[in-house]
């Protein structure tokens, strides 16, 4: 008999896969999104960010903004004193602005608050404990949480479709350096939590399409909950419930044995597709009854073009405004003009959004790698009709150019694709070199900018 006892494990490759999941998943973005917010100098992204912050303020303070609302005098007092993207913008005696940015109106008050509850508070409660540390810069610490949750959530959603850890990481680890993510890990932004939007609808489609598993409640559940984030972040679930209902007739109508897998995929589609369009119009039909029904917005007409002959063809000319990651207008502090940075993003279009090409076309991959694919391009097209349909509901308006932002959530399908290509094909090095010439080159940007301050 053997009475001795078995001491446990902890080997080196343990530590080892715990250090670089520290590094990679923790670490490389806290850094990055750290050392961007330290240039920026608590300047205000040009992308919204002082209705974003007023929101936040708002919300922590018991207050829910409506239509006709003002900007919260606290954020107006501010945002001259710290300028805007890199320039000052008004003037600021006393820490207080002093003419026309009295009065601002808060013009996202249709965006549910979850993320506003979520950042206001914690940046209400930190500023109050230490009280060095304004609410303004609390919150924009709280993005470089979201951004670090959203790497991790990212890399065990890629993992659930069996892919190796090399691949995940790599996967992972351009995060910081891909340009639609500049803005949330440095503003105060609802789109923050679109990582983990994403991240979330890669790990229902692996449970539903790769592990063929009834996914039904937690997959209804999550599409209802990141409506309720952002109404944008739904945009993706819409995308996967749309081929399941298809997928799902077409194998009801075979004649085959998977007549109930058919079934399943069907019921799962429209539960999923139905639960996002709830929580996406939910909380647009409650504050249509509050606040005042005269204001209008302020920014009406400022990025829209009326409609020119039929609303139809205006939608179609935008259904392909979904190149996530050529566009560097959701750079910060002059970042395009930065040696090397121009070539590192049309790098990433040619290797990322090529591999969402090569998992279609690829003849040995798994079904389940096709259909995700379909999926990713169905979101891909989706977003930017869904958005100017919208648009032409509510205003009569179009935008001619659907920014990548507002498809900020769909962007970690388009990297699972990168990871399976990279699983498929067994790429180490060229896992390992993509993300490091994007370190290199991006840290190398951010070094060389001059810390933002105002002129006194």
């Amino acid at each position: 008999m053997n009475d001795r006892v078995t001491a446990p494990r902890f080997s080196k490759r343990w530590f080892g896969n715990l250090l670089v999941g520290f590094v990679v998943l923790v670490l490389l973005p806290a850094a990055y999104y750290g050392l961007a917010q330290y240039k920026f100098n608590g300047s205000y992204s040009v992308f919204d960010e002082v209705s974003h912050m007023s929101y936040a303020w708002s919300v922590s303070h018991g207050n829910l903004p409506a239509k006709g609302d003002n900007v919260a005098q606290q954020v107006l007092d501010d945002w001259p004193c710290s300028g805007q993207d890199r320039s000052t913008i008004a003037s600021c005696k006393d820490g207080k602005a002093t003419s026309q940015f009295t009065v601002v109106q808060q013009y996202n008050y249709f965006h549910p608050p979850v993320y506003y509850f979520i950042t206001g508070w914690f940046a209400r409660i930190v500023s109050t404990i230490w009280t060095g540390i304004s609410f303004m810069v609390a919150a924009r610490a709280l993005s470089i949480v979201w951004m670090v949750a959203g790497c991790i959530a990212l890399y065990f959603a890629l993992r659930s479709w069996k892919i190796e850890k090399i691949y995940c990481y790599a996967t992972v680890a351009l995060i910081p350096f891909i340009p639609v993510f500049l803005n949330p890990g440095t503003a105060v932004t609802n789109d923050a939590p679109g990582l983990l939007a994403g991240a979330s609808t890669i790990w229902v489609s692996s449970m539903i399409l790769l592990r063929q598993k009834k996914f039904l409640w937690p997959a209804v559940g999550l599409a209802f909950i990141f409506g309720l984030v952002k109404g944008t972040f739904v945009f993706q679930f819409l995308g996967l419930a749309a081929v399941l209902v298809l997928y799902g007739v077409w194998s009801l109508f075979r004649n085959t044995d998977d007549r109930q897998r058919g079934k399943d995929l069907l019921i799962q589609g429209m539960a999923i597709g139905i639960s996002g369009l709830v929580s996406l119009y939910s909380f647009t039909i409650f504050q249509s009854f509050r606040g005042d029904q005269s204001a209008k917005s302020v920014i009406q007409g400022i990025n829209t073009n009326p409609i020119v002959g039929s609303p139809l063809g205006e939608l179609i000319n935008t259904s392909m405004n979904w190149v996530l990651l050529a566009d560097d207008g959701t750079l910060r502090g002059g970042m395009s003009d930065s040696v090397g940075y121009v070539p590192w993003i049309a790098l990433l279009n040619v290797v990322i959004l090529g591999a969402v090409g090569y998992v279609f076309f690829q003849q040995n991959s798994p079904k389940a790698y096709t259909v995700f694919a379909y999926v990713t391009a169905l979101s891909l097209v989706l977003y930017p009709l869904i958005i100017n349909f919208r648009q032409f509901l509510a205003a009569n308006d179009f935008l001619p150019s659907v920014g990548e932002r507002y498809g900020i959530s769909i962007l970690p399908l388009v990297l699972c694709c990168w990871a399976l290509a990279l699983h498929q094909r067994r790429a180490r090095a060229v896992a390992v070199v993509i993300p490091v010439l994007g370190a290199a080159v991006c840290f190398a940007c951010l070094v060389m900018m001059p810390v933002f301050t105002i002129p006194s």
